[in-house]
């Protein structure tokens, strides 16, 4: 589930690199943005390639944990400062930083956490044929709520008022 989340962002990111780049930039890195952007890009990509191999998938999860602990300090930091920084989380957005993505960096945190004990405490095996069909679906069915997570808070938002 981490992986389809992580390329998700890593393929948005790529595809509106300048509009990432800014919105670092709007977090108050100023010229440091464009290399922060690099290094988050990086790291993301590279917690995909980790958590795909399962012997080092408790490298990938670790490196997650780490990506998401410090996505939430910055998101975090940006709310409390109540300065408008826009969500490029995946790419291009329009949805200000909010505790809309704190939660759901929390949410994508308790996976990662999870995972990290788990690969910790149990030795890498491959899944049978239908574990794995069933851990794929419902993982990706996940990764796509997670994925379009400001979109559903906005339609649950109109839909209460």
């Amino acid at each position: 589930m981490l992986i389809v989340v992580l390329a998700a962002a890593v393929a948005g990111k790529a595809r509106a690199f300048g509009a990432f780049a800014a919105s670092l930039r709007e977090l108050g890195l100023g010229r440091a943005a464009p290399a922060a952007a690099v290094a988050t890009v990086a790291a993301e990509s590279a917690a995909v390639v980790l958590l795909a191999v399962p012997r080092s998938a408790r490298l990938g999860y670790g490196l997650a944990v780490v990506l998401l602990v410090t996505f939430i300090a910055g998101i975090f930091a940006a709310v409390r400062s109540e300065r408008p920084v826009t969500c490029n989380c995946f790419g291009t957005g329009s949805e200000q930083l909010s505790a809309v993505h704190v939660v759901r960096n929390g949410l994508l945190l308790g996976v990662a956490v999870t995972g990290l004990v788990s690969a910790t405490v149990w030795p890498a095996r491959f899944p049978g044929l239908a574990e794995g069909a069933l851990t794929g679906t419902f993982g990706a069915l996940f990764a796509i709520v997670l994925i379009r997570w400001e979109d559903l808070h906005a339609i649950l938002s109109t839909a209460r008022h």
